[in-house]
């Protein structure tokens, strides 16, 4: 039996998060949590395609 703690799920890839959950930035537009893989995901193309606009 469990405590009673509720299964936190990532947002993108639905897995449970057991560790750190990592909040997206209000940018995204995402009101849930991310695992750490997806959070690197996102912040990675994130910033590439705001190093794109820079260089223009």
């Amino acid at each position: 039996m469990g405590l009673g703690r509720s299964q936190i799920k990532c947002r993108e890839c639905g897995k449970e998060i057991k560790d750190f959950k990592y909040t997206a930035m209000p940018e995204w537009d995402i009101s849930e949590y991310l695992c750490g893989i997806c959070y690197s995901k996102r912040l990675s193309e994130y910033y590439i395609k705001h190093e794109g606009k820079d260089k223009k």
